[in-house]
């Protein structure tokens, strides 16, 4: 038996299998339906962004994504990276030792080529961006020791730069559940798409619609669709060193917000050291939780690290998020 698992006195077995429901349960907005006949798991492949400062902005982050986790936050934001990009990150989900999310992300633009006559001779250079792709993993394991419930989530993502400024993005999703207990184990698919633009040099807007289409048969034979939700965000610099982003998320079924989250970014050191703060209001359907979260982001070249504290102790306690970036 692991030392989390033993120092808690969490059971295994059928029971065990309860608690990770409830775990998952606990990262949900509000708890998800368990499948037709109710056969699934309650609050699976609940919506846990990737990246520290994802969370560090308490979840308002698809505006001004800028790195390989916009695979995730706001596909159509991979346009305008500016080179191959790469990030990983880990947490502990709410500090139990018992629900880790540990993500894989990278981003790669497509740029097309330039012709030009230069001193009697055709020259040809990289051009701008015409779009990208993007390709991300994210797995959430929960240790019951002796059963474990694990979720993978491969995702491949394309953005490309259309008319009016407006770029989007579409990312489709293969899913997969694996548990030691017979039954409980899943395959499926979604579907997700994005939309930004640039208002000017200091403000965006997003448009992100997750799973639109989705589908989860468990090993039982029941089978469920996702919970499709809206976010609409928008990102203010009012100066070279603040970022503003806010968000809004909605059920699309149920046709109620979900999530407000407010974010505040400011870099005393430019883009070499950051400081955030998030502040995210949810509803779970009987009561509304008010959380904040802090975090730091360290640039050094090309190389950068993020940390988060999600302050959750309403729910089932605090959360570190720790992630790593490099753009190549």
């Amino acid at each position: 038996m692991s030392s989390s698992a033993r120092s808690s006195g969490l059971p295994g077995g059928p029971i065990g299998v309860l608690l990770a429901a409830l775990l998952l349960a606990g990262l949900c907005a509000r708890p998800c339906p368990a499948g037709e006949g109710g056969g699934g798991i309650a609050g699976a492949f609940a919506e846990v962004g990737p990246g520290a400062r994802g969370a560090a902005l308490a979840g308002a982050l698809a505006p001004c994504v800028d790195d390989a986790t916009a695979v995730y936050w706001n596909a159509a934001r991979l346009v305008d990276l500016d080179a191959p990009a790469a990030a990983v990150g880990y947490a502990d989900l709410f500090g139990l030792g018992l629900a880790r999310h540990t993500t894989l992300h990278f981003a790669f633009p497509l740029r097309g080529r330039s012709v030009s006559w230069e001193a009697g001779r055709f020259r040809a250079a990289p051009g701008a961006s015409r779009g990208a792709l993007g390709v991300g993993l994210q797995t959430t394991r929960i240790d019951l020791d002796p059963e474990a419930y694990a979720e993978y989530d491969l995702a491949v993502a394309y953005a490309r730069r259309g008319p009016w400024g407006l770029a989007w993005g579409a990312t489709g999703r293969a899913l997969a559940v694996r548990a030691d207990l017979t039954g409980v184990g899943a395959t499926g698919y979604a579907g997700d798409l994005a939309l930004g633009r640039a208002l000017g040099d200091r403000a965006s807007v997003a448009l992100v619609l997750r799973s639109l289409i989705s589908r989860l048969a468990w090993d039982n034979g029941t089978s469920e669709s996702l919970r499709p939700t809206a976010q609409l965000a928008g990102a203010l610099a009012p100066a070279a060193r603040w970022t503003l982003p806010a968000a809004l998320l909605w059920d699309i079924d149920a046709g109620r917000l979900l999530q407000a989250a407010l974010g505040i970014e400011w870099g005393p050191l430019g883009e070499t050291i950051r400081l955030r703060g998030g502040l995210r209001w949810r509803d779970d359907g009987e009561s509304a939780l008010l959380a904040g979260a802090l975090g730091a982001g360290l640039r050094w070249q090309e190389l950068r690290f993020d940390y988060a504290l999600a302050l959750e102790r309403e729910a089932l306690g605090d959360t570190h998020r720790f992630s790593v970036g490099y753009s190549f």
